[in-house]
């Protein structure tokens, strides 16, 4: 049977029919009954209102019988989230980071998180915690109201900028302290918790002690090696929540990896806040050089954000965006338009709701282009600064600038990907899986997905993911090197409407000798019990009891009790600072 939606019958705005060709074909099978589907959208108003009632007919060409619809819909409020950074500021943190010869570790630190709270949406909210061996409140989540200029937007800045590297590392008291700190935040439609390490806990409270404890989603990035990272207690905890974890891997001065760490979080900020990675290329621009780095969106696409980072200050690039049509948007043009443009450290990115209203037709389905072009004065006053290194100036003269172009969308055409592992030790089976699905509806035999696969010994691969199920996509790998496993999954294909589409997202894995050893944990307190004794030694030299005997024994009471007052602090205490550095590896 042909079913087709009756000319001059409907839908009329805010409704549209979204069936190529009005029309679907419903053809015979040896069943009960066969169903047919012709897709209609709405364009949503004003938040938490229902839209009038549509009407269409729905006209069936081998009976000639027409059967009449109702169409309803509301508009929702976009759902909001409050996120808590939990950051080591561990004195590990103080290390090379491994992508030049002067950056930090904590100066990535600072880079990456920075980004996240400029790019956070307003009306959702983020808070600061920091870990060493012990925990250290920085900002309460706030929620945002004032775009870039948000007050709590600048606290959390200015939060994550005075941390600083030091001490050993606690990452279960800097859970405990965000758990706390998030728990009783409320008016947001989830939570969810970001802790940031670079290195293996070494100090009680450890994660296995406050992992029952926590039950927002939560995401972890590691920064550095498999064997560097608790990557156990962190994958297991990361799982049971609902987030992941992503580590790093040794970094290297490529370009990629210049921008990786930011990307991590970027990726979890879009996950968070129900975004899907369209793309993310990543590459040089010198000046005199002109890009246009192509995206695609499509028509289930809501709104997108198109994020530009740099390694100079982000005015040193031109940066537009091109329509399907040719049309160029600008910085100047953006508020006119009902979009965003905002800069942030070494960032600016614009935000724009589709269709968007630019030039003779909106714009909409197809492919767009980031255009990129170098501002050749401000890169001459950039390219000679006299604090960098002459690898630095070297690299600048020779390439240009460093970019990398994130691509996210709201969406109802969603990539959801998890790696699972048979276990964290050498010679465990990888399986990357990634579920497509277009308003609930999963994407079946219309994609294909792919994994670029980075081993520990920087060898590629690349991965083709099998359609399994419908809109079920999985391969596997054999991890037969110790080290980090990273994939970055691609899935290409069409929209019900037959547009194109794109997704990518970055997993990883990781195993190590030992990984399936038991967490460590904290064994029982013996603080009271110590406490206890030193109170009872103390009485015991007082005066009136031994230390009387004592001085009549030509012993000195006072050197005995100074030498018991000395093994009391020493185990009632904190650690010193130089057992501190001894946990850290930095002695």
């Amino acid at each position: 049977m042909t079913l087709q939606v009756k000319a001059g019958t409907g839908p009329a705005a805010p409704y549209s029919v979204l069936t190529p060709g009005a029309s679907v074909t419903v053809t015979h099978a040896l069943t009960s009954y066969v169903e047919g589907r012709i897709w209609f959208g709405f364009t949503g108003g004003t938040a938490g209102t229902a839209a009038p009632s549509g009407s269409v007919t729905i006209h069936c060409v081998e009976t000639g019988k027409d059967f009449p619809f109702t169409l309803r819909a509301n508009s929702i409020t976009r759902p909001s989230v409050a996120v808590m950074l939990c950051l080591d500021q561990s004195g590990s943190m103080g290390w090379l980071a491994g992508i030049d010869a002067t950056t930090k570790r904590i100066d990535v630190l600072h880079q990456s998180a920075t980004n996240f709270v400029q790019l956070v949406q307003d009306n959702n909210g983020v808070g600061v915690v920091s870990f060493d061996q012990g925990a250290h409140p920085g900002v309460p989540v706030t929620r945002y109201t004032g775009g870039v200029l948000d007050p709590g937007r600048a606290a959390a800045v200015t939060a994550i900028g005075a941390i600083q590297p030091a001490g050993a590392t606690s990452i279960g008291n800097g859970l405990q302290l965000a758990r706390a700190t998030l728990g009783p935040v409320t008016g947001f439609d989830r939570q969810a918790l970001v802790v940031f390490t670079d290195g293996l806990e070494n100090t009680s409270l450890f994660i296995a002690d406050v992992m029952g404890s926590i039950n927002s989603s939560t995401y972890a990035i590691g920064l550095g090696t498999a064997q560097q990272v608790s990557t156990g207690a962190l994958n297991t905890l990361t799982n049971s929540t609902g987030g992941y974890l992503l580590l790093s891997g040794p970094l290297s001065p490529s370009v990629d990896e210049y921008f990786l760490l930011t990307k991590y979080f970027l990726q979890i900020l879009a996950g968070v806040t129900n975004n899907y990675i369209v793309t993310d290329p990543s590459g040089y621009i010198a000046p005199g050089m002109k890009l246009r780095i192509p995206f695609v969106l499509n028509e289930t696409d809501i709104d997108s954000t198109v994020i530009l980072l740099t390694d100079l200050p982000s005015q040193v690039l031109n940066f537009l965006i091109e329509t399907p049509a040719g049309d160029l948007m600008n910085p100047a043009e953006a508020n006119a338009l009902g979009a965003v443009f905002a800069v942030g450290t070494n960032m600016s990115y614009y935000r724009f709701t589709l269709p968007l209203p630019l030039g003779g037709k909106p714009a909409r389905a197809g492919t767009w282009y980031a255009v990129l072009g170098v501002d050749e004065k401000l890169f001459e006053r950039y390219a000679h600064d006299k604090n960098q290194t002459v690898g630095m100036w070297s690299a600048r003269t020779a390439h240009g600038v460093r970019y990398s172009v994130n691509t996210h969308a709201l969406s109802d055409l969603r990539m959801e990907v998890r790696i699972s592992q048979t276990s964290l030790e050498p010679g465990a089976t990888m399986i990357v899986g990634a579920t497509l699905t277009e308003y609930g509806i999963p994407v079946e035999h219309r994609a294909n997905v792919t994994a670029d696969l980075q081993r520990p010994d920087g060898t590629r691969t690349t991965l083709v993911l099998q359609e399994g199920g419908p809109g079920v996509f999985w391969a596997s790998a054999a991890a037969t090197v110790q080290g980090v496993y990273r994939f970055r999954v691609f899935a290409s294909g069409s929209t019900m409407r037959g547009m194109p589409f794109k997704r990518e997202q970055l997993v990883s894995g990781a195993v190590v000798p030992g990984g399936d050893n038991p967490f460590p944990k904290s064994g029982p307190s013996t603080s009271t019990k110590d406490e206890a004794l030193c109170e009872l030694l103390q009485c015991i030299l007082g005066p009136n009891a031994l230390g009387r005997w004592l001085t009549e024994q030509k012993i000195d009471p006072n050197a005995v009790r100074a030498c018991i007052e000395r093994w009391c602090k020493e185990r009632l205490g904190p650690p010193s600072e130089e057992e501190l550095r001894e946990r850290e590896g930095s002695l």
